[in-house]
């Protein structure tokens, strides 16, 4: 378009002129509906936009000033002047990146206006086209289609030579297609791998490929793979996915994920297992309480396997096999070794699988026989105890559960009684275990005879009873034993003491007078010292009471006036050195048996102490000395004196006290 002016005389006449459109540079080839297609990479800055030197632009001296000012689409942008002289490498304009947001075609033009405005004309137009939209519109390309064998047992040489030396992937279908699009197949491990961020290959779309998929939504892309590409991308668990992009540089996200086996390692040759319980031909409760191992030999294995154990219809968690030392341990648990129950023995198959990736095997079987029967009722717990059991009750001749030394009984056996559980059957064999001694103190064997709740009685020797000691909480118990297993009940805990400590050694008084008198000459108020001998009965551990009996008379005679104890542990060398003792407090525990009253005459002031002890050893036997066979009498008030003596009536230590004037 050309807008004429009025000549003015002094002017040269002029043609209008038709301006050159404008150029863009770094545009993409024409393709098929996308003319002028600008890349991305171009749209990250202000676009430049280039334009030629006009007709009668200012390149005299006498030639007039002009203004280009350029558009995009109808928008004026920034224009530029340009006079006498300029520079050609300014004949460009950029038009601002925030512009170059909205997808689509856009126009570019300019316009020339002369100064003073003698003409104004406007350029050719030049299309460019924005694309912005990645191929998938923006969704999660869908995985790659990879054949049904693959899926299940992974690529092997033995695959890869029946299918060309490749394999053949496709690519669903995806919204936008179009000619020049490119599909990055990426090829990674797990755990990834140097390398695996570069695509094993990239497929560009045909335009035949383009049509087809505008044309039919179920078309896809075919992809073929070399087979030494893949050899040389290694063996392992492969993750494949891919990513989309367009000819502007637009790119969709990564694809959803497949997982892949690759292994050209040859089948591995897998032997039966091993189960070393079942060596004997069978396996018992008791080996079975802990698990029963299974044993994998070793098979050519690969670090990345995994191998599952199956016993009978039960199959264990995949465990993997790494760089574990063979042969592999496998405990088959309690809990499924009695899925089945264990009313009745049975025989089991045993195998075991090996998973490498998508591949696994399963070797042969073994057949065990396992007897988990018991004799009463079945305890669920992997336990030997069995809480289902009832206990024995001891028929002491002190009483239910409570066993003391006299009266011995005569016959001299202890009656133990048991109520019997449910289902009985003869031949089944209990047997009484006694406190720690290892071997059975009684035994019964069940006959017809025997029915649910009746009674069976232990009868236990009363020597048996004695050999095992004495204990508060002895733990009385029994087995039963069906010919294969046995189980334990709970503990009875009876209350025996029926061995004693005899002929203890008797206290001794080293500052006793020859009379048997303790005397102010033995310096009472400093305590009246006390000697056990030693004995080698006595322990590091025991427990000793000394017991402190006061009598108003001599001799023990008149009225128990005080008593006192004195609880000890011994050491160890009480049963070579004996055990020395002071009774200490003299106010407290001398004074009362020396001294009455004032003015009694000091004959009648003496009383007497006795000294004797009991011990109560870690065994729980116990014992006590000897009584009123040692003692002292006491006498504190000097002949003619009117109150006890004390030190400080004392001239000096070893004299008597003399009376107070």
């Amino acid at each position: 378009m050309s807008v004429e002016k009025p000549f003015t005389p002094g002017e040269s006449e002029r043609l209008p002129d038709v301006f050159a459109a404008p150029r863009v540079p770094g545009t993409l080839p024409d393709r098929p509906g996308e003319t002028n297609l600008l890349p991305i990479s171009a749209l990250a800055a202000n676009l430049r936009v280039e334009f030629d030197q006009w007709t009668g632009a200012p390149t005299n001296p006498n030639d007039f000033p002009a203004v280009v000012q350029p558009y995009w689409d109808e928008v004026p942008l920034t224009p530029k002047r340009f006079q006498y002289p300029f520079d050609a490498q300014a004949l460009f304009f950029l038009v601002p990146e925030y512009l170059l947001a909205v997808e689509g075609a856009h126009k570019l033009k300019y316009r020339i206006t002369a100064d003073p405005p003698i003409y104004d004309d406007l350029s050719k137009i030049t299309e460019v086209l924005i694309d912005w939209s990645p191929p998938s519109r923006n969704a999660t390309p869908s995985a790659v289609l990879v054949p049904a064998e693959v899926i299940a047992d992974g690529i092997s040489e033995d695959y890869l030579a029946q299918n060309g030396d490749q394999l053949l992937l496709k690519i669903p279908h995806y919204s936008g297609t179009r000619t020049e699009d490119r599909v990055m197949l990426f090829w990674r491990h797990s755990p990834p791998r140097p390398g695996d961020e570069v695509a094993l290959i990239t497929h560009t779309v045909t335009a035949e490929e383009a049509e087809e998929a505008q044309n039919d939504p179920t078309s896809t892309l075919s992809l073929a793979l070399a087979g030494q590409s893949i050899r040389d991308r290694g063996e392992g668990t492969i993750v494949v996915d891919y990513q989309l992009a367009d000819r502007a540089g637009n790119s969709s996200t990564l694809s959803a994920a497949i997982s892949i086996d690759v292994d050209f390692g040859p089948r591995p040759v897998l032997a039966p297992p091993t189960v070393p319980a079942f060596a004997d031909g069978l396996i018992t409760r008791a080996e079975s309480l802990r698990g029963v191992e299974v044993l994998i030999g070793q098979y050519g294995a690969a670090q990345r396997d995994r191998f599952v154990v199956r016993w009978g219809t039960q199959a264990s968690f995949e465990e993997p096999v790494g760089n574990s030392v063979f042969p592999l341990y496998h405990s088959v648990p309690w809990e499924v070794l009695t899925v089945l129950g264990t009313s009745t023995p049975q025989t089991v198959p045993v195998s075991y699988s090996i998973r490498r990736g998508a591949r696994s095997w399963t070797s042969g079987e073994v057949l065990v026989a396992i007897d988990l029967t018991v004799a009463g009722p079945a305890n669920p717990d992997p336990s030997n105890l069995n809480p289902r059991l009832q206990q024995v009750l001891v028929k002491g001749n002190g009483g239910d559960n409570v066993v003391r030394p006299e009266p011995v009984p005569d016959p001299p056996t202890l009656p133990v009684e048991l109520v019997l559980y449910d289902n009985p059957r003869p031949g089944e064999r209990l047997d009484l275990f006694w406190g720690t001694l290892s071997a059975p103190v009684a035994s019964v064997t069940l006959d017809a005879s025997h029915s649910p709740g009746s009674t069976v009685t232990f009868q236990v020797r009363w020597a048996d009873v004695i050999r095992a000691g004495n204990s508060a909480v002895m733990p009385v118990r029994y087995t039963t034993f069906n010919g294969v297993n046995g189980q334990q009940s709970p503990d009875t805990l009876v209350d025996v003491k029926v061995v004693v400590v005899e002929d203890l050694p008797l206290p001794q008084f080293p500052d006793r007078d020859r009379l048997l008198y303790i005397n102010c000459s033995a310096q009472p108020w400093n305590g009246i010292r006390i000697v056990i001998p030693p004995d080698a009965r006595f322990e590091g551990g025991d427990e000793l009471i000394l017991h402190w009996d006061g009598y108003s008379g001599t001799a023990l005679s008149g009225q128990l006036i005080l008593q006192e104890n004195f609880p000890m542990t011994l050491t160890a060398s009480a049963a070579t050195e004996g055990i020395q003792f002071t009774i200490e407090d003299f106010e407290r525990h001398i004074l009362p048996l020396g001294f009455k009253s004032p003015g009694l005459p000091s004959s009648q002031q003496d009383g007497s102490g006795e000294a004797w002890y009991t011990l109560y050893k870690k065994d729980g036997s116990e014992g006590t000395s000897k009584r009123r066979e040692a003692y002292c009498s006491i006498g504190l008030v000097p002949a003619g004196a009117p109150c006890p003596c004390r030190r400080e009536d004392y001239l000096e230590d070893s004299a008597w006290c003399l009376p107070t004037p």
